[in-house]
């Protein structure tokens, strides 16, 4: 054998395969990635016991990273933003979930899917283009009328605020969507300049018992405001 090819023997001997979870940015062929990801006991355990449930994952390199629980039939309804964007390096991460929405109240956990979002992914990249010290999303506020009806009986009215600071306030034209127990109810849209939100529910063609109304607010600019009520009809 050649001394060339004996060399190149070696040399084959001696390589081998990069792990492509190295923290070191050179070796990815593909923008941030999110490993691992463990939601298993978000789906699984019983939110009325009073222990909350982990989510976790790993970071194959440093991003920019969204956590919202969203219904995993409806993806569009968000129940929850769990983590707003956060600027996060290579390495494993956990969050907590109480198996609440945004108003406290324990939904339908079996049923909930965990988008985990990257900005180099494409996601959130409008961001840019905004003040991103105002960039998250809005608290709203959620009564009904009459406040003081233990059981809603017929006509209801649904009032909703922004409340707190938001880019989108009085800046963006706006979608507010409605949903009774995650199934679309009603969309309306908004010109710039509205925070305030009414809706009449006639409540007869509702079955008796108690419902949860999700309710979320668009910008059209990547941010979702998301509260819920529970009511109980009794016709």
């Amino acid at each position: 054998m050649s001394t060339e090819n004996l060399k190149e023997r070696q040399n084959a001997k001696n390589t081998y395969k990069v792990d492509i979870q190295t923290p070191d940015p050179g070796y990815e062929p593909f923008p941030v990635s999110i490993m691992n990801r463990s939601t298993y006991e978000a789906t699984t355990f019983n939110p009325s016991l009073g222990k909350p449930s982990t989510i976790s994952y790993n970071l194959n390199k440093q991003g920019c990273i969204r956590v919202r629980l969203v219904r995993r039939s409806q993806p569009d309804l968000v129940i929850k933003t769990l983590q707003n964007w956060t600027d996060q390096n290579f390495g494993r991460y956990e969050l907590k979930w109480d198996g609440r929405d945004s108003s406290g109240n324990i939904v339908d956990n079996k049923n909930i899917f965990v988008l985990f979002e990257a900005k180099d992914q494409g996601k959130g990249l409008q961001h840019k283009e905004h003040d991103e010290g105002n960039c998250k999303d809005p608290e709203l506020h959620i009564k009904i009328r009459p406040e003081s009806a233990k059981k809603v009986k017929g006509s209801l009215e649904l009032l909703t605020t922004i409340s707190g600071a938001s880019n989108f306030e009085n800046k963006n034209n706006c979608e507010i969507r409605y949903f009774i127990d995650f199934l679309p109810f009603q969309t309306q849209k908004f010109d710039k300049g509205v925070n305030n939100f009414n809706l009449n529910i006639d409540t007869t063609k509702l079955k008796n018992g108690e419902h949860l109304i999700t309710i979320n607010v668009h910008d059209f600019n990547d941010h979702v405001g998301s509260a819920g009520i529970k009511i109980d009809v009794e016709n």
